[in-house]
């Protein structure tokens, strides 16, 4: 259910007032036991595996961005097929 609210959610324009939209559906489906952990695609077509209780990842789950200069330039100078270890990170980046 969540991903079929975000794959809309990162379809509308940027607004400060949908963040609010997104913390609201967000603690109703973790109310019901939605997982936490998930795995979002995002608008480059990247995936990254965020957690739904912390502000940044739930606003690049439901926006499909995060840090979208830092990703551009990493992929530009790593090949598809390399393997990127940002140590220390909190989240998990895959092509």
């Amino acid at each position: 259910m969540l991903k079929r609210i975000s794959n809309l959610t990162k379809k509308l324009p940027e607004h400060r007032k949908l963040n609010q939209l997104y913390k609201h559906i967000n603690r109703i489906a973790l109310a019901f036991g939605h997982d936490t952990k998930v795995v979002s695609e995002m608008k480059d077509g990247t995936q990254m595996q965020v957690d739904l209780s912390t502000r940044t990842e739930r606003l690049s789950f439901y926006t499909g961005k995060y840090d979208t200069f830092f990703i551009s330039a990493i992929k530009t100078l790593f090949r598809t097929e390399g393997c990127f270890l940002d140590i220390g990170a909190k989240l998990v980046f895959t092509q």
